[in-house]
């Protein structure tokens, strides 16, 4: 049995690099999104410049697939690489909403991502939050927090961004460490927010429309250099799964479309992705 093991993994793939490729992966260059992206820095430009100065807070809104989420993190972890460079203490979390749905929850994984375990039991809510902010007080750290499917929140969960927006103005003697990226669907998780809390997050919106077919073929092509190796897919067949996908306004779709008939030509150990190999399952 060591032996097939053996024989298998040391046959050659059409994958340059497969990590390239999955749903997590977030690229150098965002085709079709640098406009988004020149927008956010410019919002955030003090915050880093000048750390304690001032917050921000933005929100993205768009479809299933229009890139929201890839946008928020390239744009995190642009900001900690600069940040670091300028030995500026900056932390960017990213909690899915879908996953983490109560304050309780989203404190804890914060606590985690910026390296303090605490029990999940014997604290409470408030608690949790008292060491949150104490912690980013004393170590002075910027705290970029990306709420992710934010449509999700239960919906007493919310006291959760007034504690956080409040903690800007009291706790942390007016410094502003803290400022919040919420991505959403749409504007409909709003509609039991007060005024205030509305209009914090209107003030920087961000609506992503979904990807055209050339778009999607352009962000394609440029996936397919870094995660294959040269010739394993044509341009005919870019633009065919790029057609196909167009119509489900998902660039997550197309990239899994691809992903798959990778995979395929991989079983079959071709060292092309044939049209054949699309069709089964598109």
């Amino acid at each position: 049995m060591d032996m097939i093991l053996e024989k298998e993994l040391k046959n050659p793939s059409i994958f340059k690099d497969e990590s390239k490729i999955g749903f997590d992966y977030v690229p150098e260059k965002l085709l079709h999104r640098e406009k988004h992206f020149s927008f956010m820095v410019k919002c955030f430009r003090n915050f880093i410049n000048k750390p304690g100065s001032v917050s921000e807070n933005i929100l993205i809104i768009g479809k299933q697939g229009s890139g929201k989420t890839v946008l928020a993190k390239r744009f995190g972890a642009s900001c900690k690489t600069i940040s670091k460079k300028n030995k500026i203490s900056l932390e960017y979390i990213h909690v899915n909403c879908r996953l983490e749905k109560t304050s309780y929850r989203i404190v804890l994984q914060i606590l985690k991502k910026i390296g303090i375990e605490v029990s999940s039991r014997g604290f409470s809510y408030s608690e949790l939050l008292e060491v949150l902010l104490n912690e980013i007080k004393i170590k002075e750290i910027l705290l970029i927090l990306i709420l992710d499917e934010i449509d999700y929140l239960q919906r007493d969960c919310y006291q959760l961004l007034y504690d956080l927006l409040k903690s800007n103005e009291n706790i942390l003697d007016v410094h502003n460490y803290i400022s919040i990226i919420a991505i959403a669907n749409d504007l409909t998780f709003m509609e039991n927010f007060d005024d205030n809390l509305r209009s914090v997050f209107l003030c920087n919106k961000i609506s992503l429309n979904p990807y055209n077919k050339q778009q999607i073929f352009d962000i394609l092509e440029e996936r397919s250099k870094i995660c294959f190796y040269e010739g394993s897919i044509s341009h005919s067949l870019l633009h065919k799964i790029a057609t196909i996908s167009e119509s489900k306004s998902d660039l997550r779709y197309a990239i899994d479309l691809l992903r798959k008939a990778a995979k395929i030509a991989e079983k079959n150990k071709s060292f092309t992705i044939l049209p054949e190999y699309l069709e089964k399952i598109a």
